[in-house]
């Protein structure tokens, strides 16, 4: 979008730009605007998106267009982004948020005339005088799982890729799946639902009462036992409750379980861990102790962090307000909450509120003042986050990014290249710059705080 700067002001707090913009150009983009409007507009005895330019020209002035057009967010979005190409805007290194946009003059023969405000970003004016050495922070807990909790947590999966196969030794033992008929009786009658015809039974997976299963154990194919159990006082089927049961069984078949070989196809497959050295079970095991350790010292690491704003943010004091940064932190938890919502079957926030305020006539208020709570959190954490790396002199060099690469991409399940990709693309330099400088600060503030005992 073509402009003019015509001042630029600057101030501790915030830099104010006076622009013109082109008029042929915004003329353009008001004509787009009267299509768009007449699309919508409703004129008795027209019908909607079939008015005529002069018929609408007589409801709807030039004026009230313009400013149609100036209010759409994807105008001033546009603008924004215009303004913050211009070379005014890169020499003002303080620049930030967007504060306020507005015209002042609409009506100019150059081009509309307008004012943006940008707030400066807000610094701590007292870092020195924070005292680190009264937080108190949790140890690190190690809690790595061993080889068989890593085991115990595959067997779903094993199990869901299982095949039940013919057994060569008919007699069953545990694990085996027993192809039954049984016929329960309570006080010599039968009972509903105490009845089934070639029922594949695994033995151990504890699904019928008592022992029942176990007492199978030792038969064969066209094996008879009565098998003789008590339904448990708290069984669901309060007339069977406590009561002794017999159950006529006859084996048909004797088969057992084939779980899938933890072989490298599988662990590409049906694990998606694209791993090139993660090939057999013990690899598959450490890789996922590596990765539950990194995992759970990343959730560590964010709850240091969390004490450490928390405690701070009484502390700190800042150099001045800032209106668009902290809007910029509002919609952004209004964006995650809404995500959240959507997951849960609400349509959008208004509707979670409106539904909510039924029986809390104040939540709207409530839900509101948390957001900014969180997002003044927010805000100072990314204050001190940045004073600290400026303080310790902390950097992130591009050997720094490349360890980074190369750790992430041994405990990722994303393939080589896929990562690769992502990680050289431009947008994404700040993220993982962020992350890496984030790291090297826990590093040095862990060092200035107290450890629990």
């Amino acid at each position: 979008m073509k402009l003019k700067v015509l001042k630029v002001k600057e101030s501790d707090k915030d830099v104010l730009f006076k622009i013109q913009l082109d008029a042929l150009e915004f003329t353009k983009q008001c004509e787009k605007t009267q299509k768009e409007v007449a699309k919508n507009y409703k004129i008795p005895g027209f019908r909607k998106g079939f008015i005529p330019k002069a018929v609408l020209a007589k409801h709807i002035s030039p004026e009230e267009i313009k400013n149609y057009c100036l209010s759409s967010n994807n105008f001033q979005n546009a603008l924004i982004d215009s303004i913050i190409a211009t070379k005014e805007f890169e020499k003002s290194k303080s620049i930030q948020f967007l504060n306020s946009l507005k015209v002042i003059d609409l009506n100019d023969t150059n081009g509309p005339v307008g004012e943006a405000i940008f707030d400066s970003m807000p610094i701590i004016t007292n870092l020195d005088t924070l005292d680190f050495k009264k937080i108190t922070l949790p140890k690190f807990k190690e809690t790595k799982k061993t080889a068989e909790d890593i085991k115990r947590n595959l067997k779903p999966l094993l199990k869901r890729e299982a095949v039940i196969v013919a057994k060569q030794n008919k007699v069953i033992e545990n694990h085996d799946v027993a192809v039954i008929d049984f016929k329960g009786f309570i006080d010599d009658k039968p009972f509903a639902g105490g009845e089934a015809k070639n029922y594949e039974l695994e033995i151990g997976s504890k699904s019928f009462i008592g022992d029942f299963e176990q007492q199978l154990i030792g038969l064969k194919p066209n094996d008879k036992k009565d098998v003789i159990v008590t339904f448990p006082k708290d069984y669901h089927a309060k007339n069977y409750a406590g009561k002794k049961a017999k159950f006529e069984v006859l084996v048909h078949d004797v088969k057992t379980i084939s779980y899938p070989k933890i072989d490298k196809k599988f662990i590409n497959e049906t694990l998606k861990i694209n791993q090139p050295d993660v090939d057999n079970e013990q690899k598959l095991i450490t890789f996922l102790q590596t990765l539950e350790h990194e995992n759970a010292y990343s959730t560590y690491q964010d709850q240091c962090f969390k004490i450490i704003i928390d405690t701070l943010s009484k502390q700190v004091k800042i150099s001045h307000e800032s209106k668009g940064l902290t809007n910029y932190y509002v919609n952004n938890l209004i964006h995650v909450y809404e995500k959240q919502l959507q997951q849960q079957g609400f349509q959008s926030l208004q509707q979670y509120i409106t539904i909510s305020s039924k029986n809390d006539k104040d939540f709207g208020q409530k839900f509101n003042q948390e957001i900014k709570r969180q997002a003044s959190l927010q805000l100072v954490g990314t204050l001190i986050f940045n004073a600290m790396i400026e303080k310790l002199k902390i950097e992130c060099t591009k050997q720094d990014l490349n360890d980074f690469f190369k750790k992430h991409l041994s405990l990722s399940s994303t393939s080589s290249d896929q990562l690769k990709k992502e990680f050289n693309k431009k947008e994404n330099e700040t993220y993982y710059q962020n992350i890496v400088l984030k790291s090297k600060l826990f590093n040095k503030i862990i060092t200035l705080c107290k450890l629990e005992n």
